[in-house]
């Protein structure tokens, strides 16, 4: 006389709708499609250390500096960025970010290098994990994986794009070219995040 109990099945429907995003959120996927755009491929750090001269085993030493300063820098911005919040931390890496990318522009001597280098592994420090800490903690929670979903989809796009784009200028304009049109599109990313960012987060 026993029966089973027939179970409900829950239809999932894909709803996405830009106006029910926080506000905040928004504003840090503009600041972040704006910053990206001069956010090429890692390949064109290598591509201008070979053209200020450096040797291939120079080229693969300096890059494993940036990633053991990245390594080393990454627990104690963590720390930083819970006591004083994230929106500050990603502020200061897009400055750090168009500094470097205008010194990578402008330098003519490949003894540089070595301290630009790891000061790139300090920016991803400040930026590369806080953003997502960032994100998680705007909006609604039941909204996270969205959010982290269409920020990844951001990001996807624009890595293609900033990288055509600087493959572009680097071929046509100048090797320094990629890295100050960088350095710029992190200025006004900065800005943006930083003066409209305050009002609005």
């Amino acid at each position: 006389f026993v029966k089973e109990k027939k179970k409900e099945t829950k239809r999932f429907v894909f709803t996405f709708r830009w106006r029910e995003l926080d506000r905040s959120y928004k504003l840090f996927i503009l600041v972040s499609f704006v910053f990206a755009l001069g956010n090429s491929s890692d390949v064109f750090l290598i591509l201008r250390a070979k053209n200020l001269g450096f040797s291939t085993i120079s080229t693969i030493f300096a890059y494993v500096l940036y990633n053991l300063t990245y390594a080393l820098f990454s627990f104690p911005v963590g720390i930083v960025s819970d006591r004083i919040g994230p929106r500050k931390v990603l502020a200061s890496g897009f400055l750090i970010f168009t500094v470097v990318y205008l010194l990578f522009g402008i330098i003519n001597r490949s003894f540089f290098l070595w301290l630009l280098f790891p000061v790139y592994g300090i920016y991803m420090a400040f930026t590369e994990g806080i953003g997502k800490a960032y994100i998680a903690g705007i909006g609604p929670p039941e909204k996270s994986g969205t959010a982290f979903g269409f920020y990844q989809t951001v990001i996807g796009l624009r890595t293609f794009f900033a990288s055509l784009v600087a493959g572009l200028l680097w071929t046509y304009v100048s090797p320094q070219a990629p890295f100050i049109f960088g350095s710029a599109m992190a200025l006004v990313a900065g800005l943006i995040f930083m003066i409209w960012g305050r009002r609005k987060c």
